[in-house]
């Protein structure tokens, strides 16, 4: 009696840990999606191989994937951690879609390029009909017509010409030419702000990708958030943090228990936190030593 006793109290442990394993996974961790696409503008469309169709807005992504975005406007979201824009009258295609490799062909049009290391994507490439670019905890933007335009505005950006590697600084931008030569320079003031434009755009689509997070983990992280903001809403509170005006170094360590979830909206605010320092540099006129200085020394987050 006493052994069989044992065997079922033995039996009830596990099944409580297995339980309490399965409810802090549901609840706490994160899920990332592989791929999805957020439309901003009407128009855009998907081919999954069986021609295109109407685009809906958050819908998921695959391998080979087609998207034009017509007279409308769309953002494509990688791992939660690569943020593509596409401007209008731009069709890519999803040619690796493994967390090691993302690689996406660009066939027309001018997209946006954020890396960022949320979840942990390891490389990321963009090819072209003349070159394949290489992008590294990056903001770029490149342009396909008849000439083919990289432009950067802060990390690390390589671009592979016909077997000719060449790297830009931040601010400056490479234009290949119809036979294929290219060069190197600063960037104009009219690129210039269209950078900025760009990077602004692109960080509300980051700011996006984190009101998602939240609302995907149901009241648990809104709650963590507002507990000790005295009384503010969600949105309230993120607009604090992104000011500066709240610390979530604070709301984080504050968590009796690690939440994954609530780890990623804080790696998600850094982010945030980032394109506004830089947007802010570059609008003051700052050089691009004194931007990469100061993106390395992480002073955006003090």
């Amino acid at each position: 009696m006493k052994k069989n006793l044992k065997i079922i109290l033995l039996v009830a442990a596990v099944i409580v840990v297995a339980l309490g394993i399965f409810i802090y996974s549901s609840v706490f961790t994160t899920a990332t999606r592989t791929a999805y696409l957020m439309i901003e503008e009407s128009g855009v469309e998907v081919d999954h191989g069986s021609g295109w169709t109407a685009a809906k807005d958050m819908m998921d992504l695959s391998l080979n994937d087609k998207i034009r975005t017509n007279e409308g406007m769309a953002t494509v979201v990688f791992y939660d951690s690569i943020i593509v824009n596409l401007d209008s009258d731009t069709e890519i295609s999803i040619e690796e879609l493994s967390r090691s490799n993302i690689e996406v062909q660009q066939a027309s049009g001018s997209t946006w390029h954020k890396f960022t290391k949320i979840v942990g994507v390891d490389d990321y490439k963009v090819s072209t009909p003349k070159a394949v670019a290489t992008i590294r905890g990056t903001e770029a933007g490149i342009e396909v017509g008849e000439e083919e335009i990289f432009m950067l505005g802060e990390g690390d950006f390589e671009v592979n010409i016909g077997g000719e590697k060449a790297k830009l600084d931040p601010l400056q931008v490479l234009t290949i030419a119809k036979d294929g030569s290219f060069r190197i320079r600063e960037l104009d003031i009219n690129q210039r702000q269209k950078v900025l434009e760009f990077m602004r755009r692109n960080m509300d689509s980051i700011k996006r990708v984190r009101r998602t997070e939240v609302d995907s983990h149901g009241t648990i992280v809104r709650k963590m958030m507002t507990k000790y903001s005295e009384g503010r809403t969600v949105d309230e509170v993120l607009r604090d943090i992104d000011r500066g005006d709240m610390d979530d170094n604070a709301m984080v360590e504050k968590s009796p228990i690690r939440i994954p979830a609530l780890h990623k909206v804080k790696a998600i605010n850094d982010e945030v936190k980032k394109s506004q320092w830089v947007t802010r540099q570059i609008e003051s006129g700052k050089s691009s030593e004194e931007i990469s200085a100061g993106v390395k020394d992480r002073v955006y987050l003090q």
